[in-house]
């Protein structure tokens, strides 16, 4: 196994379409994806448009985050070893996030959903009903009022 295979890693191919920065757009067969390079790419990964590429990265709720990048037939470039898998589930995540909640003073409707950088909750407190949205850390971010 490579040692920068990661079970969450997707392989991709296309063709560069646009470059914002250290972000692009590949076109691909199954449609455009946005790459991520990382702020601290080397010098030798020159964002073209129109160049063919290849990636592998760990695919993000909005992006790739790409470690490893090749383009067309040339070197392959290993810009920054993903990330460990979390030893935390997805399951003990909702239930501290819930725990947030109710340690707050909330009353919990339904179940807790999980967002790319927060969980949402749907709440009651003094009669109101609220949005929540805390964070992995535990903080709450905010509070929003429902109306009805």
């Amino acid at each position: 196994m490579n040692r920068h295979h990661h079970k969450n890693s997707r392989w991709y191919r296309g063709t560069v379409r646009d470059v914002f920065g250290h972000r692009f757009v590949l076109a691909t067969d199954e449609g455009p994806v946005l790459a991520d390079v990382g702020h601290h790419a080397p010098g030798s990964i020159r964002l073209k448009v129109g160049a063919k590429v290849n990636i592998t990265g760990l695919r993000t709720a909005s992006e790739i985050k790409v470690h490893l990048f090749q383009c067309g037939k040339g070197k392959i470039t290993v810009l920054h070893k993903p990330r460990k898998d979390d030893p935390r589930d997805e399951e003990t995540d909702l239930e501290a996030a819930s725990n947030v909640a109710l340690d707050a003073g909330y009353i919990i409707e339904g179940e807790p959903i999980r967002k790319s950088r927060h969980f949402e909750l749907k709440t009651i407190r003094g009669g109101r009903r609220y949005e929540l949205h805390i964070m992995p850390n535990g903080d709450i971010r905010k509070e929003k009022p429902i109306d009805k």
